[in-house]
């Protein structure tokens, strides 16, 4: 049997040279350009990380949907530690201004204590410059983060235009654009004002105008509004350096770790605590065995593709005896063969000559109590069991599939096709479920085109000026993200870690990215896809009916009408019929052994409520 996930050919140049995780957490997708960009997305995508992080952190009772074609740990390591960058921003940034605030009154304390009346005046005018300075935050932040919101650009802790890809363009946005403007303005004369009142003439009688100014001190000697100014600068600098120092964190991920170069996919250090939680989750998302929810069976795959299922009436050749039973083990090798034929026929470069082959278990979730991650079935001689049972079961529960998954475009296009074959009595059973889960969305792409803008070769003023214009908005944004990780972690304090039983997933971050559209050289490719599997499937299935002695003709008949866009009519798995053509009509015949297979299925159903696995 082939392991799960196991590739049939060899990779390419590009994929040979990447390197694997060692450990329990190996995985053939960490560096797979999928996964690159999904850890990028998480410094830059605050909704996004915190919808990682809440699916794969706050339900520890749910098992992992099949990550097929990209990686779930790294993804969730760059996660965790974006997160912890931007809960350390914030706090300096309230450290920050909590020290300025006590400094300005153990300022006037100690002139007090010094008796000096000039550092009582100073100290008089640096305070309220403070003052000053957080009130225009609280004037600037919040209008600097609503412009951004009507026009639809990111509002996450790194805040970087280029390669924003999905602006609105509506009258908000037009609002936006404006307010943002009304701002900019008005901040550039307000700085301007600050920067020149120092220097204007000292013998003028506007400073005796700012005894009446609640803000200002009364500045009788005009050397105090140097003072004065420096208490606003001190607010602003503080928010620039914590603002300088979380972008390069998240630049130096960007471009050093992220790279397509530096990409290794082992992801960075994480606290202890997760540990246990990310090697569940190595273990289970590329497992043989998968825990399904009966709404959404093949969650991960993404959308059905022409599925199709029928059963055919197993009748002795014309003259000949059934040589040797026919079993679903029988029929499986011969699919695999005949696909593994398939695969060596190809050039190096034709994507079916790197289909993956795997055979894998479905379990109705949620398992019964008493059964913890830990316990799934996901080692490699439970799997092999799991597979030897649930192949000639047939049960309406616990159902086995083979695998076959196609990586197309970067993995960016994944094509699988689900083959179940169930002879029971003289009825065989054959059911085709081809899913295509399509390319990343625009928003999840940008990374890249951050990366390509070469941010650490920026020059020392560039950084401190694009720190310095952002300052506002991630102030909010700091408030924002350090109350939604205090309401987290109360939370988790209040209800606990719920693991008693294992759930079935109810995300696919595969799925929740997925632009739902395919270009038409993708949709060329996709349907080849399917129907070569089909093809040579088909040619499987066949062959083991005439080495067993069984008549094929009925059973080509209805594959040629399939691939002909035939319609499959039936209510159930015991009887159906196929009607094709313009004004075709569909028919079913009862002459079956329905009773006796339906019977011995119940009976199935039954033991595997008893024992789940």
């Amino acid at each position: 049997m082939s392991s799960p996930g196991s590739a049939v050919g060899d990779p390419s140049e590009k994929e040979a040279g990447r390197g694997h995780r060692k450990g329990v957490d190996a995985s053939a997708y960490a560096r797979s350009e999928v996964t690159r960009s999904l850890c990028a997305t998480v410094y830059l995508d605050d909704r996004f990380r915190r919808r990682v992080i809440r699916e794969f952190v706050k339900h520890p009772e749910r098992a992992v949907a099949p990550s097929l074609g990209f990686d779930v740990v790294p993804i969730l390591r760059h996660g965790l530690r974006a997160r912890r960058l931007e809960t350390q921003a914030s706090l300096w940034i309230l450290g920050g201004v909590a020290a300025l605030l006590l400094l300005a009154v153990l300022l006037p304390m100690l002139a007090d204590l010094l008796d000096s009346e000039n550092l009582s005046r100073i100290t008089e005018a640096f305070g309220k410059g403070m003052r000053l300075g957080l009130l225009l935050l609280l004037v600037f932040g919040p209008l600097t983060w609503l412009s951004r919101f009507l026009t639809g650009r990111r509002r996450a802790f790194y805040l970087h235009d280029m390669g924003e890809r999905e602006q609105r363009k509506s009258v908000l946005a037009m609002v936006g654009s404006l307010l943002r403007v009304v701002v900019w303005v008005g901040a550039i004369v307000l700085a301007l004002a600050l920067l020149a009142t120092p220097f204007l003439p000292p013998f003028t009688e506007w400073w005796q105008l700012t005894s009446s100014i609640p803000f200002l001190p009364p500045f009788t000697e005009w050397w105090l509004l140097i003072f004065f100014t420096f208490g606003v600068v001190a607010v602003f600098t503080v928010l620039t350096w914590v603002v300088a120092w979380h972008r390069g964190w998240v630049e130096y991920a960007l471009v050093a770790e992220l790279g397509e170069q530096g990409f290794t996919g082992e992801g960075p250090k994480v606290a202890t605590r997760y540990t246990p939680l990310l090697e569940r989750i190595a273990r289970e998302q590329h497992a043989g065995v998968t825990v399904y929810d009966p709404a959404t069976p093949f969650l991960g795959a993404g959308k059905a593709h022409k599925a199709w299922s029928f059963t055919l009436e197993l009748r002795e050749a014309a003259g000949e005896q059934a040589a040797v039973k026919i079993t679903g083990r029988r029929i499986t090798d011969m699919v695999k063969r005949e696909l593994k034929t398939l695969a060596d026929s190809g050039t190096r470069l034709d994507r079916l000559n790197r289909m993956e082959l795997s055979e894998c278990v479905f379990l109705p979730g949620p398992l019964p109590f008493g059964y913890g991650r830990d316990a799934l079935p996901t080692g490699h001689d439970d799997v092999s069991r799991q597979v030897g049972e649930a192949v000639e079961e047939g049960a309406e529960q616990r159902r086995h599939f083979l695998r076959v998954r196609i990586g197309g475009w970067e993995e960016q296009v994944v094509t699988t096709v689900f083959v179940r074959a169930h002879p029971r009595g003289r009825t065989l059973l054959l059911e085709v479920a081809p899913h295509v889960l399509t390319p990343l969305r625009e928003r999840f792409r940008v990374a890249e085109a951050v990366a390509e803008t070469n941010l650490l070769a920026a020059s020392g003023p560039q950084r401190v000026f694009s720190a310095f214009t952002g300052a506002p908005t991630v102030a909010v944004v700091a408030c924002a993200s350090l109350f939604q990780a205090l309401l987290s972690w109360l939370r988790t304090r209040v209800h606990g870690a719920r693991a008693s039983r294992v759930e079935a997933p109810l995300f696919s971050l595969r799925e929740q990215v997925e632009s739902h559209e395919l270009s038409l050289f993708q949709e060329m490719d996709v349907a080849r896809y399917v129907k070569t599997v089909q093809e040579r499937m088909a040619k499987g299935v066949r062959e083991a009916l005439a080495a067993a002695g069984y008549e094929t003709g009925e059973f080509q008949q209805r594959i040629v009408n399939i691939n002909s866009g035939g319609v499959f009519i039936g209510g159930s798995m015991s009887g159906g019929a196929i009607a094709t053509g313009e004004g075709a009509r569909a028919g079913h015949d009862e002459r079956s052994s329905a009773g006796e297979h339906d019977g011995d299925e119940n009976e199935e159903v039954e033991h595997g409520r008893r024992q789940p696995w």
